[in-house]
């Protein structure tokens, strides 16, 4: 359908969204915009339009205005106010300024519809128009009036009628001639017909509504005037009749449509507000949910205007009330806290919709906050996530980076910032070519294509020159392809381990799959009823959207609805309304649905149960919202926690196994000493996160040993004093390499202290009783049991009950006596053994 349209709209962007929804309904406009009244009326000139949509809100031009002009400048062109927020009033005013119908511009679902139904109008209208203009150019006579017009006597019969009259009461003319009026009507019975026929005689015209009955047995309500006429026959009264029962038909769905959104407001899972500003700030709406949100009722908020921005936190006050004496586009929500009745600090999202009188004065603000503490929670885990990840890297020995398919950098850690002696910002977005000879960077090159095409992780041997100082090392690196899901190369993934003076364990990095998006600007809510009685049920259009249904053909119904429930959901769902029936407050409920598409989608639903007189249940309404979005974010950031989580621990693992690359003798010694230190703890009732960060510094306790000769570690005899000193810095070393890793909890203080001993005798600190960490004190038995049990270069084992006796003799000296004790137990009375 190809409509020319004129848009009297100062919004381009509110032009393209209507363009959208008329293209999507296969209306294509040839079209053009104005905003002043000069401009309105050029175009009306220019061009012969089929369709004018009005703005009604226009900075100095309010759409009554435009509606005015269209109807001076070009009466046969049909017009549709078209706003953000309109009242009933306010839409009254622009049909009765001739616009024939108004669409909200945040239910554009509306328009296109609207629109075929005031073209196909105006054509209708033209129509009727010409078949007027040959009426009258042949000298058509009144009876052949389209008016409905009698004469009536003062005895209320029936003197003329025309045939418009005879159509609308069914009946022809001929045979409504002669009767008396008061059979049309209980309106006209005798003493009520002598009482308008004085009037009529009096102050004519005459003006009132009736219903009558036509010979069809048909019930219509008519506008009737009645103008008074003294002829030389005799006097009469000429009675106009106008048939307005689709208008009042109308005007009855409108409202009951406007209870409709009421009841939608009312049940919104988000709170809903309208504060007037002129002549004075009161609060005039707000929705029930602001109880549960903010502990005060709507009444104590219509109370005092002020309480939404006393329970605003005060950092956030000054940015709230600029936010209502100038409020931003609708589409820019304002983020706030609010500190609620229960003292719980909430983290609420607003977008507000100013509303303006014709002059662009602001009259009042329109809202909508939503509870987002959860979202933002979320988001900020995310962030101390992504953070620790960060800082892991970044504390790692070996060096990491991270190309693209082309080869160009895209991050780095520290060490290998060091290779070109440059910082990362200065690396990303440059290749090889750019900082190492060109035979390199070409043998680089060909090993990033060989990783990338070989599937999985390659590694290969080369010497690099550290630009930083001028030292050279032998490096294995490990290249690894990074994929998508759908299979397509991210990039290459480099990890670079000196092995000259160490051997360390590989480190695989991975990229973070996803991220946790916001939830949708503002959700989109569809509302229902249902008939407790027949379980018939009555959708909105966003219900029927949501559920992806054609609403033609569909009987919608309780049951029927439940066959759209996910089979695993339908009983809890179903039972969920019933239970409710006793309930006086909001119900709430979350489901999951089968589109017909096959499309699972999670739901949330909110309902009140609407009673009679007697309190009987007789309705229920409600809304559904479609929280899928939200249910997979929460999953995602779940899913991103393990991640990290594994990823925390496969680094500390990979500490692990560079001490044991280095002291060969001792290999299997930390995670023996991690195994029996969680035992003992787990024995003394220690439990959840702290168990979990015993186990790892049992794992690691020893990675200060890194710093100290692998020959020192690995000498068969008698170590001399210097020696000694130098592998009693190792606690001191791990401490260094650990402090910079949150590890929520002090892993790397248990490293520092796994040697000092309860009277004071230990190193490096010399701590002694309180000062040293629980978790410490159980380190140290179980380090000395694993040794004094285990082979070393200089000596055989010793044997488990050499080692326990050990610590036996010095429980409450040097060792804590209750681990002692858990110790034993374990070995003695539960059988505890090493894994292989």
């Amino acid at each position: 359908m190809n409509l020319r349209v004129l848009f009297v709209e100062d919004s381009a962007d509110d032009v393209e969204l209507m363009l959208r929804r008329l293209r999507e309904a296969d209306i294509e406009p040839r079209w053009d915009r104005v905003d002043s009244e000069a401009a309105l009326r050029e175009a009306l000139v220019a061009v012969p339009w089929e369709l004018a949509l009005v703005d009604y809100n226009l900075p100095g031009f309010g759409g009554l205005q435009a509606l005015a002009v269209l109807a001076e400048a070009a009466p046969d062109l049909p017009a549709i106010t078209v706003s953000g927020a309109i009242s009933e009033e306010m839409a009254v005013a622009t049909i009765t300024a001739g616009a024939v119908d108004y669409v909200l511009k945040d239910n554009l679902t509306r328009l296109a519809p609207a629109v075929r139904r005031a073209v196909e109008g105006a054509e209708l209208r033209r129509q009727e128009r010409r078949a007027a203009e040959q009426a009258r150019g042949t000298q058509f006579a009144i009876e052949h009036s389209s008016q409905t017009i009698a004469y009536v006597g003062r005895d209320g019969t029936v003197l003329y009628a025309n045939a418009a009259a005879g159509r609308l009461g069914e009946a022809a003319p001929d045979d409504i001639i002669g009767s008396s009026i008061r059979m049309w009507s209980p309106l006209f019975d005798e003493e009520r017909w002598l009482e308008l026929w004085a009037s009529a005689v009096q102050h004519p015209p005459v003006q009132f509504e009736t219903t009558v009955m036509t010979a069809g047995g048909r019930e219509r309500r008519l506008s009737i005037t009645l103008d008074y006429s003294d002829a030389e026959s005799g006097p009469f009264v000429i009675v106009y009749a106008r048939d307005i029962t689709a208008q009042r038909a109308v005007e009855e769905r409108a409202q009951a449509s406007e209870q409709r959104y009421e009841r939608l407001a009312d049940n919104a899972s988000d709170i809903i507000f309208r504060y007037d500003l002129l002549p004075a700030v009161r609060l005039t709406y707000i929705n029930p949910v602001v109880e549960a949100i903010t502990g005060h009722s709507p009444d104590e908020h219509y109370a005092d205007p002020q309480l939404l921005l006393d329970i605003v936190d005060p950092r956030d006050v000054a940015l709230v009330r600029r936010m209502i004496e100038s409020p931003p586009l609708a589409d820019e929500p304002l983020l706030m806290r609010w500190i609620v009745k229960d003292g719980v600090t909430r983290w609420m999202e607003s977008r507000i919709v100013p509303v303006r009188d014709s002059e662009g004065r602001l009259l009042a603000v329109e809202g909508i906050t939503r509870d987002v503490t959860e979202r933002k929670r979320a988001e900020e885990a995310l962030q101390q996530s992504e953070a620790q990840l960060r800082t892991l890297i970044d504390t790692l020995p070996d060096l990491v980076w991270l190309k693209d398919p082309e080869g160009v950098f895209l991050s780095c850690n520290r060490r290998f910032e060091s290779l070109f002696g440059v910082a990362e910002e200065n690396i990303v977005g440059k290749t090889d070519y750019d900082f190492v000879s060109k035979d390199l960077a070409d043998f680089f090159r060909e090993r990033d294509k060989a990783a990338a095409a070989a599937g999985g992780p390659t590694a290969n041997e080369e010497e690099l020159e550290f630009v930083e100082d001028g030292h050279k090392e032998i490096v294995e690196t490990i290249k690894t392809p990074i994929v998508a899901s759908d299979g397509r190369l991210i990039g290459v993934l480099g990890v670079g381990r000196d092995i000259t003076a160490r051997r360390q364990a590989e480190e695989e990095l991975k990229q973070s799959e996803a991220r946790l998006t916001a939830a949708q600007a503002v959700a989109k809510v569809g509302s229902w009823e249902t008939d407790l009685g027949d379980l018939s049920v009555i959708w909105s259009e966003e219900t029927y959207r949501i559920f992806e249904i054609d609403a033609d053909g569909f009987q919608s119904t309780h049951p029927s609805f439940l066959e759209f429930v996910h089979p695993e959901d339908r009983a809890q769902t179903d039972a969920a309304l019933t239970q409710s029936f006793d309930s006086r407050s909001l119900n709430t409920v979350q489901h999951r649905i089968v589109t017909p598409r096959g499309l699972v989608k999670s739901i949330e639903e909110r309902w009140r149960i609407l009673r009679d007189d007697e309190g009987r249940p007789v309705r229920a309404v409600g809304t559904c919202q479609d929280i899928t979005e939200r249910k997979q974010a929460e999953e995602e950031v779940r899913r991103q926690a393990e991640q990290l989580r594994r990823t925390v621990e496969g680094a500390v693992l990979a500490m692990s196994h560079v001490v044991e690359t280095r002291d060969p003798y001792t290999a299997g010694h930390e995670r023996r000493v991690s195994e029996l230190a969680t035992a003992i703890a787990a024995e003394m009732g220690l439990e959840g996160e702290a168990l979990s960060a015993l186990r790892l510094g049992g794992l690691i306790h020893d990675v200060g040993k890194v710093a100290v000769p692998a020959e020192i570690l690995a000498k068969p005899g008698l170590l001399s004093e210097v020696e000694l000193n130098l592998i009693k810095q190792h606690p001191e070393t791990g401490f260094e390499i650990l402090a910079a890793i949150d590890f929520g909890l002090p892993v790397a203080e248990m490293v520092l202290q796994h040697h000092e001993r309860l009277d004071g005798s230990g190193y490096p600190k010399g701590l002694s009783g309180a000062e040293i960490l629980p978790e410490a004190r159980i380190l140290a038995v179980a380090d000395v049991v694993e040794a004094m049990s285990s082979h070393r270069p200089y000596r055989a084992a010793l044997g488990m009950e050499a080692a326990l006796a050990e610590v036996r003799a010095h429980a409450g000296v040097k060792y804590d006596a209750a681990v002692v004790a858990a110790c034993v137990r374990l070995f003695e009375e539960q059988g505890f053994a090493f894994t292989p």
